[in-house]
């Protein structure tokens, strides 16, 4: 297979993504992240805006019907807690994983402020697994004890090998890559209107989507019934040959709740793009929806659709249970790119009607409560960037949401 070629501007933005790669980026402490993206869209005089869930960018005519094309900064890592150890953060592991993860006796790490700029590097050992969840003592090099809310993330070698992209966060700043391209080609068009949320917490139940739902709206518009929200994501759902040759794929509406993708222009839309684009397109049956499922049951979107490149070693284990860099074939980012592209603009030509309010079963009812009742419960962690308390009013604080989101009846 040819090599990929790959314009000035293809590697100043594959290099800036890169750059990304080398902040901490554990659940609730992206600031960097937003921050580095945020001092790039303002030297270009876009229009950004930031907030508890999201940083927010419009590109086009705001008179016209809007799409929003979501994608997350966060990736599975380690935080030290209150009793000086570290604990994994994030769904770092399912129990597929569990089962096949090889941790060594000692596992180099970085450590990360909680605003998430390097500060040393060191090892986790004694590593306990319980529960879907890591635990492990930690020492630096230079035998620093380090605060409360540090971030951790395991050491892995990252690089571009011909048109294999290794990242340690490849889920998600692959995709930030293909949002950042898209920016720079449909930045001055007027015939679309379109905003990018590059939402801050998605390891944990969705927490920026499900706030961002539960609002019913960006910093820009209202989110209606018949918005189209295309969720970027990638995830092993395709093999390599399939992900080399450019495959994407999509969630299908088997594999979980019935209003997935029901008579969804938007997925329609999709089915005939990726076929002009002779791009094929599969249809996972794994349960990786991403963000979509809080737009789905939260904000009660229809016109949501979760649409993945493949990502190998995900989560940072590899097939034989080893820590090791996430994998992207660039050739499948710049067929999303392609096909998002040429998604945005023929729905911003032919737009989704609105749809009947959506009626949901049980088993929908019983996770768009968990959704809610975590995001209560998470709320202040959101808002204040930090995982654990530090003084006495912000006990008081996260007490008063945990005991909101006990006591609340989110079926209503």
């Amino acid at each position: 297979m040819s090599q990929i070629k790959k314009t000035k501007q293809f590697l100043e933005t594959l290099k800036f993504v890169q750059s990304l790669d080398h902040y901490g980026n554990v659940p609730y402490f992206v600031n960097s992240v937003t921050k580095s993206l945020s001092n790039l869209f303002s030297k270009d005089k876009l229009d950004v805006v930031e907030d508890e869930f999201a940083l927010y960018l419009k590109v086009g005519n705001q008179k016209l019907p809007p799409v929003l094309v979501d994608t997350h900064l966060d990736h599975p890592g380690f935080t030290i807690t209150e009793d000086n150890t570290v604990h994994s953060l994030g769904s770092f592991l399912n129990s597929k994983m569990l089962n096949k993860i090889k941790f060594p006796e000692k596992l180099p790490v970085s450590f990360y402020s909680p605003a998430g700029y390097y500060v040393t590097s060191g090892n986790l050992y004694k590593i306990t697994t319980s529960n879907s969840q890591i635990r492990a003592f930690y020492q630096t090099d230079n035998n620093l004890t380090l605060p409360v809310n540090t971030q951790v993330m395991p050491q892995v070698t990252t690089g571009l090998e011909k048109d294999l992209l290794k990242l340690r966060s490849a889920d998600n700043l692959s995709t930030v890559f293909v949002c950042l391209r898209l920016i720079e080609s449909l930045k001055n068009k007027n015939n679309i209107n379109l905003t990018f949320i590059f939402s801050k917490l998605e390891e944990i139940f969705q927490l920026s989507a499900t706030g961002i739902s539960k609002r019913g709206s960006t910093p820009f518009e209202k989110i209606n019934n018949n918005t189209p929200i295309i969720v970027l994501e990638v995830a092993p759902v395709l093999t390599r040959v399939q992900a080399q040759s450019g495959d994407l794929a999509v969630a299908s509406k088997e594999n979980i709740f019935n209003t997935l993708n029901s008579n969804s222009k938007t997925l329609a839309t999709l089915k005939s793009v990726c076929l002009e684009n002779n791009t094929k397109l599969h249809y996972t049956r794994l349960n990786s929806h991403g963000n979509s499922i809080s737009y789905r049951l939260v904000a009660g979107n229809t016109e949501t659709i979760c649409l993945h490149a493949g990502n190998f070693n995900r989560h940072n284990i590899d097939d034989e249970g080893n820590i090791a860099a996430e994998e992207v074939y660039l050739k499948s980012l710049i067929n999303l790119e392609k096909v998002v592209s040429n998604l945005i603009k023929r729905l911003s030509a032919d737009y989704p009607s609105p749809a009947q309010k959506l009626v949901f079963l049980p088993e929908e009812t019983s996770k768009r409560n968990q959704l809610l009742s975590a995001y209560t419960r998470a709320y202040p962690r959101l808002k204040l960037n930090k995982l654990y308390p530090k003084s006495l009013i912000e006990y008081l604080y996260f007490g008063h949401y945990s005991l909101l989101s006990k006591l609340f009846n989110f079926s209503k």
